[in-house]
């Protein structure tokens, strides 16, 4: 929620939000101005980007200055995720989940840094996500083996190696679609 034209409020704009926030059951409410800017930057937009990915690309894309903020919570989500798969005990069900995860992370890094989708590019995408997927799938059906704690081990890699395409991805695009191999 968010509370505008507090440079017209006589009361403190916080005192409202916190009243908002018990009488709504909601965790925030921002108070700005939207004429002066108040809060707009500093409070509001992370607060955008933190709320919903989809927002995030948006900001990002249009917003450099939010890129990283943007790029660092579609990652976050896509590790929470692949974490999530990974715990899972049953082989072969996190593949599809890992892959369609890792898919659309690289993409929303992408549509963040204003880059098209192109048929060959998004080939080379799927092609090197599942590269590296089918090695880090071999170490965690490994791992699942371990009779206590294996599926902890899995879901590390899991959410390791997404973290890891992620961070390769920024570095990318961040870059001008070159990475040194100091980079890499």
């Amino acid at each position: 929620v968010v509370v505008n034209k507090i440079d017209a409020m006589t009361s403190d704009p916080q005192d409202l939000c916190d009243d908002l926030m018990v009488k709504l059951e909601i965790e925030e409410a921002v108070p700005i101005s939207a004429m002066n800017g108040t809060n707009v930057t500093e409070d509001l937009i992370p607060a955008m980007i933190d709320a919903s990915p989809e927002a995030a690309v948006v900001i990002g894309r249009e917003l450099p200055a939010y890129r990283r903020e943007a790029v660092a919570k579609i990652v976050r989500n896509s590790v929470l995720l692949s974490l999530a798969a990974g715990l899972e005990p049953v082989p072969l069900i996190d593949i599809p989940i890992l892959l369609g995860t890792q898919i659309r992370m690289v993409l929303r890094i992408a549509a963040i840094y204003g880059e098209p989708m192109t048929a060959s590019r998004a080939r080379e995408v799927v092609a090197s996500i599942t590269v590296g997927l089918a090695l880090r799938y071999g170490a965690e059906e490994l791992a699942k083996l371990v009779p206590f704690g294996g599926d902890l081990i899995s879901g590390a890699i899991a959410a390791a190696g997404t973290w890891a395409l992620g961070q390769v991805a920024t570095e990318y695009f961040e870059g001008g679609k070159r990475l040194s191999s100091q980079q890499l």
